[in-house]
């Protein structure tokens, strides 16, 4: 399953992880459909998961160079995890980008540039570059490439967390949270479609109350009425 889409999530996990703390357990179901299945969610929604390694890799890197562990101008690193063609290419795979571009060669890969963002099954529209902005957040450091990617792969979300995205920000943002149903794909999500969004405070579509599903042949995201 390639539940690691790299794409920044840019929901504000500090307000996120403080209403955790506030809501009981038994009141988060009640914020979820009552079909919402955590892992068919995070395979839709891979950028998620993406962000939680990340933060996690971040966090150990900073420690390790607080402590000394490691230095700022020891970089070889780094040039190990970028001179490793199959590290990076599975990393790559990984994280989904085969579906926007297969991969070639390490030397023509390292100068791509792949869309920053994927949020409820779009891509932004503007580009970073794969290697440095992309790729190179999942290197731990004081590691070997192969146990970069066993990080990566063998990572367990915070499930609370994920769940509690789709409550505060899934919703609103119109991300499908389910595969569609045979008789579920008539409607294609519009955010020009005033039945189906509004736009809210920040500019930004708001598409609640309504849900969403995803086409597993298409890929096209429909409203589930």
């Amino acid at each position: 399953m390639k539940f690691f889409k790299r794409l920044l999530w840019l929901t504000p996990v500090a307000i996120v992880v403080a209403c955790s703390s506030m809501i009981p357990e038994d009141s988060k179901e009640d914020l979820l459909p009552n079909d919402f299945v955590l892992s068919e969610y995070l395979e839709l929604n891979p950028d998620l998961a993406s962000f939680q390694v990340q933060a996690k890799i971040k966090s150990n890197n900073a420690e390790l160079l607080t402590t000394g562990a490691v230095s700022k101008e020891d970089s070889t690193d780094l040039k190990a995890f970028f001179a490793d063609a199959a590290v990076l290419q599975e990393l790559y795979e990984l994280l989904g980008y085969d579906s926007y571009k297969k991969w070639t060669t390490l030397e023509e890969m390292a100068k791509i540039n792949v869309p920053r963002t994927y949020v409820g099954g779009v891509y932004s529209e503007s580009k970073v570059n794969l290697f440095t902005l992309v790729l190179e957040p999942f290197n731990s450091l004081d590691k070997t490439p192969e146990e970069d990617l066993s990080f990566v792969k063998n990572f367990e979300v915070d499930s609370t967390l994920i769940e509690l995205q789709y409550s505060f920000y899934g919703e609103i943002e119109g991300r499908p949270y389910r595969y569609c149903k045979a008789d579920e794909n008539e409607i294609v999500r519009d955010e020009a479609d005033p039945e189906q969004a509004f736009v809210n405070a920040k500019g930004a579509p708001d598409f609640r109350p309504n849900r969403y599903c995803k086409d597993t042949v298409s890929g096209t995201v429909y409203l589930i009425k």
